[in-house]
């Protein structure tokens, strides 16, 4: 911990180098999944809008990260998300760009709720 505090440009490039690395390594032992996103797979889709989603929820909400069962909301809601892609998918098919623009945002407004009406909860 004292050597990232003390070099925190080189340890920035470390970890950039390590994560190029990877990304390369990953493009030369499975070439077929760098070719996923364009031919619009719906696994590939559903992942990376679920990853984009939460990476953006954990970003906004970040400053409520120390409140009363902040993480065991976002993991819960992040669970229920899942589970009900899952059983939208299964049940109807893929969730398509469309339908997303669609779910998102009421899904934003949903944790943001669940997140600011537990931080105003007095213990």
């Amino acid at each position: 911990m004292k050597a990232i505090a003390s070099y925190p440009i080189i340890f920035g490039i470390v970890i950039g180098l390590v994560l190029g690395g990877g990304l390369i390594m990953m493009e030369f032992s499975f070439p077929s999944f760098g070719n996923a996103w364009d031919r619009h797979e719906p696994l590939v889709r559903t992942t990376f809008m679920t990853a984009f989603a939460f990476i953006v929820w954990i970003c906004i909400l970040w400053r409520w990260r120390h409140r009363h069962a902040f993480w065991l909301l976002v993991m819960v809601f992040f669970l229920f998300h899942t589970l009900g892609v899952f059983y939208y998918t299964v049940a109807f098919g893929p969730i398509s760009v469309r339908q997303w623009m669609v779910l998102l945002p009421i899904e934003s407004y949903a944790i943001a709720f669940l997140v600011f009406s537990n931080a105003t909860i007095k213990r």
